[in-house]
């Protein structure tokens, strides 16, 4: 409720002619928005509406002659819900070497049930460390967030954000920090992906973290378990499999279900 929904048509002449043509959005049959925009002849004309959805009902929208439906749907904003997997309250951030890391295009992927759907996503809370040495800095490193669909692995969402947000942490201590996720709404299961883009140190046993020169590495925390976990190794969506690690990333997922 409040939000705005974008409504998106292409428009072309029935009779091959050129001209000037008023375009009016009507929701349940009240214009809410007009536009005057040039029809070329044989070409389609693109108008894009943007409009106020102020209740939590079914509504009727209509250009021209065309019309569909859709249903409004209001997020409780004032409980935030916070999905987790990892039991360790406020994480365990601050103690020295507790992340792992892994490298290249490689990820930490988590996949999330909500309690509910539809499920707006506004963030995702992760605790981590940067720490850049001798391979540029965390100005100019990013790290990547990928929301996939869990059942389909088709790509949700995805944004870059500087290494900077983990601060330069010589000691390779680790923080909490909130990445912000723009209301992304989803429908079902869904997977979280941050790829950190480190460097691979040798040797590498395992995804421990070792230190073997100069490298630029970002460590996510994580609860070593051997029971059921959501957590995993990834690249480009998928699980790999390790045998000899089974934990839960301190990766969650933040936002708001649906107001009842």
């Amino acid at each position: 409720m409040g939000d705005n929904l974008t409504v998106t048509a292409f428009i072309s002449s029935d009779d091959n002619v050129s001209d000037q043509y008023s375009a009016q959005l009507k929701v349940d049959g009240t214009i809410k928005d007009a536009k005057e925009i040039g029809v070329i002849e044989g070409l389609p004309s693109k108008v894009v509406f943007s409009v106020q959805v102020i209740d939590t009902a079914e509504h009727e929208l209509s250009i021209g002659d065309k019309t569909t439906k859709f249903k409004a749907i209001t997020f409780d904003n004032k409980k935030p819900i916070t999905i987790q997997y990892d039991g360790k309250g406020q994480g365990i951030a601050n103690y020295m070497y507790t992340g792992r890391f892994v490298s290249g295009g490689s990820g930490h992927m988590v996949c999330f049930s909500a309690p509910t759907y539809p499920f707006k996503l506004t963030a995702v809370p992760m605790s981590a460390s940067a720490v850049a040495k001798g391979h540029g800095s965390l100005q100019d490193k990013t790290f990547t967030v990928h929301i996939w669909d869990k059942n389909t692995h088709s790509l949700i969402w995805e944004k870059d954000y500087p290494w900077q947000l983990y601060g330069d942490a010589s000691d390779f201590s680790t923080i909490w920090h909130d990445i912000p996720i723009p209301g992304v709404i989803v429908n079902n299961d869904f997977c979280v992906e941050v790829v950190t883009y480190s460097d691979q140190p040798q040797p590498m046993p395992g995804f421990k973290m070792t230190i073997i020169g100069e490298a630029s590495l970002f460590t996510v925390d994580y609860e070593d378990t051997r029971e059921s976990t959501n957590s995993s190794v990834s690249y480009d969506g998928r699980s790999i499999s390790n045998p000899d690690w089974k934990g839960n990333w301190c990766i969650r997922a933040k936002g708001y279900a649906p107001l009842q």
